[in-house]
């Protein structure tokens, strides 16, 4: 299990995992975010997961434009 700390040297949140190794916050790239996407639209949902699947839809669409920005 990982612990997420802000940490003063680096400026950056960080993830330090059960061996107190320090890990830089993960990013996802303008094809991270179309991949995620396209297999998302791709599959199928329960309904009991439809709330949780357009919730993440949402969030990944909300960050490819803003990579698509950048």
């Amino acid at each position: 299990m990982s612990k997420y700390v802000k940490s003063d040297s680096i400026r950056k949140p960080v993830f330090i995992d059960q061996q107190q190794e320090v890990f830089e916050e993960i990013k996802l790239g303008v094809k991270d975010t179309d991949f995620l996407l396209k297999i998302i639209m791709r599959s199928s949902f329960e309904g009991t997961e439809l709330e949780l699947a357009y919730n993440v839809v949402s969030k990944l669409t909300k960050m490819h434009r803003r990579n698509l920005e950048d």
